[in-house]
């Protein structure tokens, strides 16, 4: 699919850079969209703070199979990969903070305020730049640089993007809000489900 529904693709790098480039946008869309809706619809977890951890571990880890063999086809440098593999990281830390405070409890008013966040934060840079007029020019708009949606479609298709010294600065801001999400988390105070009030209910 992210090769397209072509029936002859030529083999060069440019078709290889434009295939990852669709490649870590869907990628990006199941982090931010598809994984936070699939986990605040399910009922509330008895471990809220564990669950997002162990899913944000499981979908970084696979996708490190999926990324670093990259660089064969793209030519990329280590560096270059890092710099994605990073972005990955920093973001889907952050997501994974929103979700354990979405399934901490069984309101579904704080679900929705939570899946609301997550689409925010997703399509906020996006939005600016189209507002501003910036979006036909991505080489001029930063604002897609701070969207975890967009931030991997500039970094695969720009040229030389090892060597962007804002995008690493970029991902120390993200993994530092990441950071401050999950202290944050961690002294909330949990709410048990209704599994657990009913349990802790007199007979």
């Amino acid at each position: 699919m992210a090769f397209g529904w072509r029936r002859w693709i030529q083999p060069s790098i440019a078709t290889y850079i434009t295939a990852s480039q669709r490649m870590m946008l869907s990628v990006m869309l199941g982090v931010t969209i598809v994984w936070p809706l699939y986990r605040l619809v399910l009922r509330p977890s008895h471990t809220p703070r564990l669950l997002p951890l162990v899913d944000w571990l499981a979908i970084f880890a696979t996708l490190q199979v999926l990324l670093w063999p990259m660089r064969v086809p793209t030519q990329w440098s280590a560096m270059e990969v890092l710099l994605i593999d990073l972005t990955i990281f920093a973001w889907g830390l952050l997501y994974a903070a929103l979700i354990g405070l979405g399934t901490m409890g069984a309101g579904r008013r704080r679900r929705s305020m939570v899946m609301l966040l997550c689409i925010l934060i997703a399509g906020a840079g996006p939005a600016i730049a189209l507002l501003t007029g910036s979006i036909g020019n991505l080489g001029d708009s930063g604002w897609l640089h701070w969207s975890p949606v967009t931030s991997l479609w500039m970094h695969v298709g720009g040229s030389s993007i090892g060597v962007d010294s804002a995008a690493w600065w970029r991902i120390v801001a993200v993994g530092f809000a990441a950071v401050l999400a999950w202290l944050g988390l961690m002294l909330w105070p949990a709410q048990p489900g209704p599994a657990l009030r009913t349990q802790r209910s007199p007979a």
